[in-house]
């Protein structure tokens, strides 16, 4: 079977009041992590951009066996 991915979700504040979800993956070191995906879209609070952030990797994910690749 393929390893479980390390995936984490954070958001991003590019610009005051205007919050982005961004997805990151870990690399060979698992204490670095870069971009994996990133919402399109600006939300106007920290918990829509994190929900809609959310609501992405649950798509994502295969909820018996994680995110593996």
């Amino acid at each position: 079977m393929d390893h479980l991915r390390q995936i984490a979700l954070t958001v991003d504040e590019q610009e005051p009041g205007h919050f982005y979800w961004l997805l990151i993956e870990a690399k060979d070191d698992a204490r670095v992590y870069g971009e994996f995906m990133a919402g399109p879209n600006a939300y106007g609070t920290y918990m829509e951009a994190l929900e809609a952030g959310f609501a992405e990797l649950r798509r994502m994910v295969n909820w018996r066996n994680g995110l593996r690749g």
